[in-house]
């Protein structure tokens, strides 16, 4: 994103948006160590990149319900 990281966007989602039931996942390069930081800041959930395609079908399942 040009103008902010997904970490801001998210808590602007949940927070100034108030936005709390949409499901956001965070797209990763970083591995476990962002996970955390992840669902501090109001992700749902992470995938770490390149994702394993075999587990994003019952990954998104999870959340559209």
């Amino acid at each position: 994103m040009p103008m902010t990281d997904g970490f801001t966007a998210t808590r602007i989602i949940r927070e100034v948006v108030d936005l709390k039931q949409t499901p956001i996942l965070a797209g990763t390069a970083y591995g476990s160590a962002c996970f955390e930081r992840a669902k501090e800041v109001g992700f749902n959930d992470a995938i770490c990149k390149p994702p394993d395609f075999e587990n994003l079908e019952p990954l998104r399942d999870q959340y559209l319900r």
